[in-house]
């Protein structure tokens, strides 16, 4: 069949933040580098939008309304075996604990974290390897998706 075009979806990501700057600079990382990206506001929202857009990744905040994160990850972790990621201002070793212990599948220890990760993994720089994290035995990556 010649002139037959077939174009793969970007990776579908889902960042759950009630902070609208938050969620704007992951969103544009993540749109800059070819994925394919669903915001959330709440709770709610957020459970809502990964049983209907089933995202290949969730990053989700600690402090949200309507329902924490921890409650999110709870369910979602219930429900699916969608890799989390959590993006927090939290810095308590605890706290990052009881996240990974509920099903989170890595807890970043700042959001200055994050945004470096989400920039040097979105630059598209040949040298600047993807941000990778391990926990609990599975490998999660953020890093340009293929076009």
């Amino acid at each position: 069949m010649s002139g037959l075009i077939i174009k793969m979806m970007p990776k579908k990501i889902l960042v759950v933040d009630d902070e609208p700057k938050i969620a704007e600079i992951c969103q544009d990382y993540l749109k800059a580098s070819g994925y394919e990206v669903v915001t959330a506001r709440t709770g709610p929202d957020g459970l809502s939008a990964a049983r209907r857009e089933r995202p290949d990744l969730v990053v989700l905040d600690l402090m949200l309304p309507e329902m924490d994160g921890l409650d999110v990850c709870r369910t979602l972790r219930r429900e699916s075996d969608v890799p989390i990621i959590m993006l927090t201002a939290r810095v308590e070793e605890t706290d990052k604990l009881i996240g990974l212990e509920i099903g989170a599948d890595d807890y970043p220890s700042a959001r200055a974290n994050w945004s470096r990760a989400y920039a040097s993994s979105c630059d598209g720089s040949p040298e600047t390897p993807p941000a990778t994290s391990s926990a609990q035995g599975k490998s999660v990556s953020i890093a340009p998706a293929m076009k």
